[in-house]
């Protein structure tokens, strides 16, 4: 039993007071998020939830994690999944992993129970670490997939993950760019057109993916084109914003 330290801090009619809590848990913890009012951490073999932060915030009660699940090696990255998506209700949960050591790196879909959460992955192809997810109907037929950027070793790869027509079918895999891909990557729709953005840390490029099919349906390796923007070193992240 580990105990860490967080500090927080909420803002509230224009003050951000913040608190520093201690809280145990089970194993080293690598990552915290804040997901839709919750508080994620996760390490090896543990992510654990702090549902509704906000209200506990207030409290002077000891904020405990209640463990969402202990059976993946090395979680890197967690998120809910949207509600209504894959005709889920809300509460759902996606889980990346890493491959170490002779266990492999997947997209894992989680769904919690009190009697222990049931879990599978959707990913395929072996020794590939994976750090983050997005969602968006890739190939137009109103279902919405799974889009995922991975690596092994010094390769990097873009894909996203098909949804099946039924809940038995498989995801099937389709690759769209190898060489620019890392987990610091987003979505931009724009006048019916789809982009990817990335941000390189590990591959140290910024850059824009774009299909070029006519139907935009992202399902051609051969239609897919990148433009690098930048390549002078590591970024750390994204952000999209309109005008």
């Amino acid at each position: 039993m580990k105990e860490i330290l967080i500090l927080l801090f909420y803002q509230s009619f224009g003050l951000i007071p913040k608190k520093l809590y201690t809280m145990k848990v089970d194993t080293q913890i690598d990552g915290v998020k804040m997901i839709n009012g919750h508080l994620a951490l996760f390490g090896p073999y543990y992510v654990g939830i702090i549902d509704n932060v906000k209200l506990k915030y207030m409290s002077p009660k000891r904020m405990k994690p209640r463990e969402l699940i202990n059976e993946i090696p090395a979680p890197t990255n967690v998120g809910r999944i949207p509600k209504g998506v894959m005709g889920t209700s809300d509460g759902q949960w996606w889980i990346t992993s890493a491959a170490v050591d002779d266990e492999d790196g997947h997209v894992f879909l989680a769904r919690p129970d009190p009697k222990g959460t049931s879990f599978h992955h959707i990913s395929s192809e072996a020794d590939f670490t994976y750090e983050s997810v997005k969602f968006s109907d890739m190939n137009r037929d109103k279902k919405v997939d799974i889009v995922t950027a991975r690596y092994m070793g010094g390769v990097g790869e873009l894909l996203w993950l098909q949804q099946p027509g039924n809940k038995n079918g498989g995801w099937n895999q389709k690759i769209v760019h190898q060489g620019m891909a890392d987990a610091n990557f987003a979505l931009l729709d724009r006048k019916g057109k789809k982009y990817v953005i990335v941000a390189g840390r590990k591959f140290s490029a910024i850059g824009v993916i774009w299909t070029t099919e006519p139907k935009g349906t992202w399902m051609k390796k051969d239609k897919v084109r990148h433009r690098v923007a930048d390549n002078y070193g590591a970024y750390n992240g994204e952000s999209l914003m309109s005008h």
